[in-house]
């Protein structure tokens, strides 16, 4: 059976944002990044088996 689920983070502040890009580094390695710079977007996403991450700035 196929579930969605997802969670949304305010974050406060750029440090905030870098600890959470750390701490997915080191599990689950270097992200695929992609920039949209029309709408000012860049997207990390990170793989893990049916797990699929994404943080946007």
């Amino acid at each position: 059976m196929d579930q969605f689920f997802a969670v949304f983070i305010k974050l406060r502040s750029p440090d905030q944002f870098s600890h959470l890009e750390r701490q997915f580094r080191k599990k689950y390695g270097a992200p695929k990044t992609t920039r949209n710079t029309a709408a000012r977007l860049t997207v990390h996403r990170w793989k893990d088996a049916d797990t699929l991450i994404w943080i946007n700035t």
